[in-house]
This record gives C-alpha cells, structure tokens and sequence, in this order.
C-alpha cells in the first residue's frame, strides 16, 4: 500500500469514529428526551442535527475515494475520538438504567459540546476539497450553536427555584 492510500485509510477510519461519535450523542439526546418529556423538543432537535453531523461526517469518504485528503485531522485522535465515545456510551448506559436529573443532562451535554469544541477539530481540519470547507464550517457553527443553547438553558434552570426545576 503507497503512502497516500495509507493516509487515506487512516483518515477514513478517524472520520468513521468520528461520525459514529456524532451518532452516539444523538442517541444519547433521544434518551434525555425520553427522560424529560417538558423537554422532549429540545433534546430531539439537538439530536436531529447531530445525525446530520454523522452523515455529514459519513460523506467525506466520497471525498476520500476521489483522492482528496485532509490537513490537521490529526487535531482528533481516534484514542481521544474514542475515550470521548467512551463517555457517552457510559452515559446511555446510567440514563437507561436510573433516573437522573436535568442538570446532570445539561451538564453532560456541555461536556461533550465543549470538548467537540475544545478539540478545533472542525476548525483546524483543511482539505483542497472546497466541500469539505463547506462541511467543516457547518458542523463548527452547529456545534457552536449547541453550545450556547445548551447553556441558556442550563443558566435558566439553574436560576430557577427547587420547585420550579422539579
């Protein structure tokens, strides 16, 4: 195998992860809607745009099997990719298992929204393919916009009173 298909391979399998990652937290969401059904729109819009985040994701191999390559997706490991996955499979597994509270939702959610964030990944990927610009520059802004709902709502349930907050 020549250097660029290995390269290629590479970048396929961390694009894999990482789109089954963006699928996870989906998953994930769904959950926190069936646990918060006052909330259940929230969560299920949240999730819808993370499973266009996987199929986004999922459709830069097409870019791949042309020949493109990306620059910098070495910004996301797939041991970091994977400790993360990692993290919200627990999740799923103790929201599936016992009820939590919504701010332990909220808070875990900025988690995993922060450290999508933290990682620049969609930031610092490059590729020549200007597709991949435009995808990269859309799961950056959505993820963003993750972010800052995430939090509005976490401070207005937190300024809530004990009884208001369930």
């Amino acid at each position: 195998m020549d250097v660029k298909a290995k390269v290629r391979e590479s970048q396929r399998v961390l694009i894999n992860h990482l789109a089954h990652f963006e699928a996870s937290i989906a998953e994930l969401y769904d959950e926190y809607g069936r646990s918060f059904p006052g909330r259940a729109d929230f969560w299920q819009s949240l999730s819808q745009e993370e499973r266009t985040h996987a199929r986004f994701l999922n459709s830069l191999h097409t870019l791949l099997d042309k020949g493109d390559l990306f620059y910098n997706l070495d910004t996301f490991d797939v041991q970091t990719v994977n400790a993360r996955l990692a993290e919200v499979e627990t999740e799923l597994a103790v929201v599936r298992g016992e009820p939590i509270s919504f701010s332990h939702a909220l808070e875990t959610a900025l988690s995993i929204e922060k450290s999508i964030m933290d990682g620049h990944f969609y930031d610092v990927a490059k590729s020549y393919a200007p597709e991949f610009a435009i995808i990269a520059d859309h799961l950056s802004k959505d993820t963003k916009i993750h972010l800052v709902r995430i939090q509005d709502l976490y401070r207005a349930h937190q300024s809530m009173s004990p009884q208001e907050q369930g």
